[in-house]
This record gives structure tokens, C-alpha cells and sequence, in this order.
């Protein structure tokens, strides 16, 4: 008997027992648990895909990156160029239709007679070979090609064959482009963007970037009397691609004009287009313009004239001179300047 109530004291005692741990160590262990530091929620994972991390850093490099354009022309340098125009020249007025068609195939020489000692350059251009056509209407076209020419020379291209081969005019421009002197012998032919070179900014720009180059255009009014229409062109660094720069290019007139006969005389003569330069060599080697103009009421209300174009310049060859040539004096008192006309045939540029 009293061993079995020994044991179930000791079965009563360990029930207590039992029962006394769980209610004491439960909130202690609750307690712990609540006392721990929550873990705190993780952001997201940045991307880590090394093709677009660098991707982004090239493009930030890209548009942060500058290019400093600079002529680097070599005393004794030759360079060739291939340059095509190719235009249509529609004009109606009243009963009067004429459309006239032309083809200017060229090749041109730069020679680099001088350097000095801070950078400008003397350039020697020549004509060394022409091919042109022209077409009016249903007229017979008129053509003179300076390598096969069969018969006599057309009278619309006498001038261009006195050209070949000899020196047509003389420009020494600085570092930018500029042209700081010139001795030429006709004024009325015309370069792809107005002038012998494309001007150059004269500090480092970025892609996207602008930079202008005032200008004038010379027309005549109806009393007869010629006046100049001030321009600038505005030119803006579009890409690089392996060292060569991407040029775009327009002319803007900033004189106001609202005279229908002053407009035709400009619409030839306001170029747009792109320049290839080449930024380690210091020069350019190509040039591409296009020109889709019209005008309206240049003679009365029935009258129009457009005027559709393009222009290419390529460079065929930039080497030294094997031997140096004798530069032939370009000596001229008076100038001949050109002035454009609406029902003139379209601009022989080279």
C-alpha cells in the first residue's frame, strides 16, 4: 500500500513538474524569439548582364567624348578628287516651258604648295578632266568631254576647256578652314559648300553638336542693282565612325527675302547636304549634297521654277608630289562675278 502511494505521489509530482517547465520556459522561449532582429527584405538584384553594364558605359562615354577637327594638309601633298552634278532645271512662265537637264563629270586637283610654320596652307587648284552634257527641251544636247572631244568645242563649255590643266586659282586657308587669301579666276564656279573647305568649329564638340559659318549670296533686284543676302550655315557633328566624322549641313538665309525673283536666284546657291572628314589625317574626303527647290512667281503669277540636284564629291587619291610642279602665276585685275539667274542653266560645281 504505501509503495503504491509512494508512486503515485511521484507520478503526481512529476505530472507537476512537467507542467511547471512548460509553463515556464514556453514564454521564455516566446520571449527570445520576439526579442531576435527581423530580417529585413532585400532589394531586388541589380542587373549584372556584362554586355548591356557595358553597353551603357560606352554610350555615356559616346556622348560625353569630344573631337577636335583641325586641317593637316602636307606641303607637297596631291589630292585628286572624282566629283559628279547631275541637274534639272524646270522653268514655266506664261506659254514658255523649258527643261533643261545636265551632266558635269570631273576630276580636280589639289596640290599643297605651302605650309607655314603656323599652319596655313596654300592649295593649287586645277581642272584636269571634264565630261559634260546638257539638254534643253527636245533640242540636240550639247556636249564636251576633255578626254575624247569629237569636233568643235561647244560654245557653252569654251571657258571649261581653256581650264584644263592649268592653275584656276590659289587659296591659303588656316588651321579651321578658313579662307584667309585667294586669287581666283572665276568667281561663278561654285564648291559643294560655298567655299573651298567645309570652316571647322575651332574647338572640341560633341556628337549632336553645332557650330555656324556666316556668309553672303550675292543677287540682283529689279532696279538693276546688285545686293548681297547675308546666310550662315550651320553644321553639326552627326557620328564617328572608325576616325572619320559625319557632317550634316545647311544654308540659312537671315536676310529677310520676300521677293519671288531674288528667291530663284538663291535656290541654286543654298547647298544641304553631309561631309566625310577624316579627323587623323586632317582633311576631307567626301562630300554629298542634294537640292529639291521651288519657287513660285519669280515672272508673275503663272510663272515657276525648280530646281533638283545632286552633287557628290569623292576623293580618288592624297599622296605626296613626285616631283614638284611649277605653280603658273594666276594674275587677274578684276574679278568676274557671277550672278544666277532664274532661266540660267544650272551651277557647274567642282
Amino acid at each position: 500500500m504505501l509503495q503504491n502511494s509512494v508512486r503515485r505521489i511521484g507520478m503526481l509530482l512529476g505530472c507537476f513538474t512537467l507542467a511547471t517547465g512548460a509553463v515556464m520556459n514556453g514564454p521564455a522561449l516566446l520571449l527570445g524569439q520576439a526579442l531576435q532582429p527581423k530580417p529585413t527584405p532585400t532589394a531586388p538584384a541589380p542587373d549584372k548582364d556584362p554586355l548591356k553594364i557595358l553597353s551603357d558605359t560606352a554610350r555615356r562615354m559616346e556622348n560625353e567624348q569630344t573631337f577636335e577637327f583641325k586641317y593637316k594638309l602636307r606641303e607637297g601633298e596631291v589630292i585628286r578628287w572624282n566629283v559628279d552634278h547631275f541637274a534639272t532645271t524646270e522653268t514655266r512662265a506664261q506659254a514658255d516651258h523649258d527643261n533643261t537637264k545636265s551632266r558635269a563629270q570631273s576630276v580636280v586637283k589639289w596640290q599643297v604648295t605651302n605650309v607655314d610654320s603656323l599652319g596655313n596652307t596654300t592649295i593649287m587648284l586645277s581642272l584636269e578632266s571634264a565630261d559634260m552634257w546638257q539638254q534643253t527641251d527636245e533640242l540636240p544636247p550639247v556636249e564636251y568631254n576633255s578626254r575624247n572631244q569629237r569636233g568643235e568645242i561647244p560654245e557653252a563649255y569654251r571657258q571649261f576647256a581653256e581650264w584644263i590643266g592649268i592653275p584656276m586659282a590659289t587659296y591659303q586657308i588656316n588651321t579651321n578652314g578658313q579662307v584667309i587669301d585667294r586669287q581666283e579666276v572665276y568667281r561663278s564656279v561654285k564648291f559643294g559648300v560655298g567655299d573651298l573647305t567645309m570652316p571647322l568649329p575651332g574647338r572640341p564638340v560633341r556628337l549632336g553638336q553645332a557650330w555656324r559659318a556666316p556668309g553672303n549670296l550675292m543677287v540682283r533686284h529689279n532696279d538693276g542693282i546688285q545686293r548681297n543676302i547675308k546666310t550662315q550655315v550651320e553644321y553639326r557633328l552627326q557620328s564617328v565612325d572608325n576616325g572619320v566624322a559625319t557632317v550634316s549641313f545647311d544654308t540659312q538665309v537671315l536676310t529677310p527675302v520676300d521677293d519671288p525673283r531674288i528667291e530663284s536666284q538663291l535656290m541654286q546657291q543654298m547647298s544641304q547636304g553631309t561631309v566625310l572628314f577624316d579627323l587623323n589625317r586632317g582633311q576631307m574626303v567626301g562630300m554629298n549634297l542634294g537640292w529639291n527647290r521651288r519657287c513660285l512667281g519669280f515672272k508673275g503669277p503663272d510663272s515657276s521654277v525648280a530646281y533638283n540636284a545632286k552633287y557628290t564629291m569623292r576623293q580618288l587619291q592624297s599622296s605626296d608630289a613626285g616631283e614638284e610642279e611649277k605653280a603658273k602665276a594666276v594674275n587677274k585685275d578684276h574679278l568676274q562675278i557671277g550672278i544666277r539667274m532664274a532661266e540660267d542653266g544650272p551651277v557647274f560645281r567642282w
